[in-house]
């Protein structure tokens, strides 16, 4: 054994004493071994152990052999004892590398890096690494649930010990760009922290960025990519897409990294690892065909986060001797036998959100014509009671079916089924029951069971679950002439949203303002695929009743209860501004608006609550996805 100043006393000392730590330990590599095996299915996988190591390596494929590290690692957040942290962190090494080689492309990830100059690969790989590993830990954590509190632990632990970040000798953590949008990927998709929020604070000088101009390249050019990336790549089933898409957005984000003034990719090239986590990136063997990514949500960890939260060093548990170290796993828990039998079953929240959309997709297939009969009815009920103060003929109901311009379709349902899963785990959020850990009756704490070892029987949770809401929303499209050379952008965001609505439970009607009539695009008791082409057709003529739409409109959600709100799209100022507030001071729910034109042309925007953007996909679609959520969450 070779001492240098960096040498783990602890193993020093077992050295001299003739012994091993247990984190280096044959009976270790043997659980680690026994445990893969179990998981995976594959009964001639090795894993050995060695000091002075890279977190987890794959060394060989036939038959494939994992070298995972012997080496402590810092814990600077939670109060595990010794031994139980050494366990967790290289538990989850393995975790982590076992799921890369069943479903990440390294093969063709290799071809790709080789395309990019040599200086910046290591920065390449980085941006995929951190990822990948969104997509990856939440296939797990989706598999495995009690993994998830775990990778949360130790996440956590990592962020704060060992970055992305780099002490400042002035005080605080500095962040090159490289380092903080690696951080921005992972905070709020392997890891909730909030680290990047304090980073984003002016005021927070503990987390920093070297210049301020550092910080306006990190905002404006870094942040908005990455962010959109590591929203849609956990959604990405294919391998050699979520690939694309990694590389594509280091191509993006490259400019701005390299004029800023502390870029960080010289500390990026002189890492082995990925900030304390296996780097896959630098692995080339690859294990026949990766198989596709399992359906996850991006961000499902919060259960995990309460695990790291609620950690206290009262109940660390106590020493684990050898015996049951290597049993622990297998005792048999105390089931309470007055406990809710609803209580003890496992269910993960990915199960639940997929009931939740069977059984309104169900819903919907049991409605009959009568029950559309009568929401027309409802429908000319509303205009009659407005009837006083339109000066258009009301409101039309479409009998054509058009057939619908189908890549802006096609589009608008990929769009929306990537927000949904954003909306689905933002409303997991919303209905976080709240929990009563360290009990003795009720569910079965997955991050609590280590505590058997000791003898601990305070290894379940309570939860109570909020009431559920309805929400309701109503979207007005423009379609007057001026609309005519952006209504395909306005028909892909519209339907996106309406899409991602949909599946998440809300219900969503559109009016739509063509050749100065109001119409029924869509009625809120028929689906979206139901209502194809009268969504995407591409017509636009005629003027902009849109103080008309409004009244409509504000009939028609009286009858509903819940959340509800207005969504209107255009491109200009209603024709009578005086009657368009009037008609707006009647409502007692969220007008929300999106006016597409430039700055310059936007005009006064107190009408609603209005953003101004330009005529352009992506921007429109950004737009509608920050208004939605702040009706919705905040």
């Amino acid at each position: 054994m070779r001492l240098t100043p960096d040498s783990d006393p602890e193993a020093v000392a077992a050295r001299l004493a003739g012994s091993e730590p247990r984190r280096l330990g044959s009976a270790r590599a043997d659980r680690l071994q026994r445990d893969a095996r179990i998981r995976t299915g594959q009964w001639e996988l090795s894993v050995r152990i060695e000091p002075d190591h890279p977190p987890a390596t794959v060394e060989s494929i036939e038959p494939p052999t994992i070298v995972v590290s012997g080496d402590r690692v810092p814990q600077p957040v939670t109060n595990y004892r010794a031994e139980e942290w050494d366990l967790l962190v290289q538990r989850v090494w393995i975790a982590h590398v076992m799921a890369h080689l069943e479903y990440s492309d390294v093969a063709d990830l290799g071809e790709r890096l080789q395309k990019i100059e040599s200086g910046d690969r290591p920065v390449a790989g980085a941006i995929w690494n951190a990822l990948e590993d969104a997509a990856i830990e939440a296939a797990i954590r989706t598999q495995f649930p009690n993994y998830g509190p775990w990778f949360e632990q130790v996440r956590t632990n990592l962020l704060a010990g060992v970055g992305p970040g780099i002490h400042d000798p002035a005080g605080g953590q500095v962040y090159p760009l490289v380092h903080a949008a690696v951080l921005a990927i992972l905070d709020g998709t392997a890891v909730d922290s909030g680290a990047l929020t304090r980073l984003l604070d002016p005021a927070d000088s503990a987390h920093h960025f070297y210049t301020a101009t550092d910080r306006r390249r990190f905002v404006t050019d870094v942040l908005p990519v990455v962010t959109e990336t590591a929203e849609s790549i956990p959604t990405i089933s294919d391998p050699v897409e979520r690939n694309r898409q990694a590389i594509a957005c280091f191509e993006a984000i490259r400019p701005p990294i390299a004029a800023a003034r502390a870029d960080g990719r010289a500390q990026v090239a002189a890492r082995t690892d990925a900030w304390g986590m296996p780097d896959d990136a630098a692995r080339s063997q690859q294990i026949g065909s990766p198989a596709p990514l399992p359906a996850v949500d991006p961000n499902e960890h919060d259960q995990a986060g309460d695990a790291v939260h609620d950690q206290s060093p009262v109940s660390s548990p106590g020493d684990v001797s050898p015996a049951s170290e290597a049993d622990a796993a297998d005792r048999d828990v105390e089931i309470d036998p007055e406990a809710d039998p609803a209580d003890v079953e496992t269910v993960t929240d990915e199960q639940l959100a997929d009931d939740l959309a069977a059984e309104v997709a169900a819903g919907r297939d049991r409605e009959g014509p009568a029950d559309r009969a009568a929401n027309i009815e409802h429908l000319q009920d509303a205009v009659s009671a407005a009837e006083s103060e339109l000066e258009s003929a009301g409101v039309v109901v479409p009998t054509d079916d058009p057939t619908p311009h189908e890549p802006t379709a096609r589009a608008a349902r990929e769009d929306g089924t990537r927000l949904a899963r954003v909306l689905r785990n933002r409303f997991q959020k919303e209905r976080k029951r709240s929990t009563r850990r360290n009990q003795r009756r009720g569910r079965l704490d997955p991050a609590a069971l280590h505590r058997t070892a000791t003898g601990d029987r305070r290894v379940k949770q309570r939860r109570e679950r909020p009431d559920e809401s309805d929400h309701h929303c109503l979207f007005v499209l423009d379609r007057s002439g001026s609309m005519r050379q952006h209504v395909r952008v306005a028909e892909r965001a519209m339907g996106m949203l309406a899409v991602a609505l949909e599946a998440v439970d809300v219900e969503v009607s559109v009016l739509e303002l063509l050749d100065k009539e109001v119409r029924l695009a869509k009625p809120g008791d028929r689906t979206v695929e139901q209502s194809t082409g009268r969504l995407y057709h591409g017509d636009a003529g005629g003027g902009t009743p849109l103080t008309d739409t409004l009244h409509i409109a504000r009939e028609l959600l009286k009858a509903e209860s819940g959340t509800r709100f207005v969504i209107v799209v255009t491109d200009g100022r209603p024709s009578d501004p005086n009657r368009y507030r009037q008609a707006l001071s009647r409502f007692t729910v969220p007008v929300l608006g999106v006016n597409l034109t430039t700055e310059a042309a936007a005009g006064e925007s107190e009408f609603h609550r209005q953003v101004t953007v330009a005529p352009e996909t992506r921007d429109l679609r950004r737009a509608l996805r920050q208004l939605v959520q702040e009706v919705l969450f905040e």
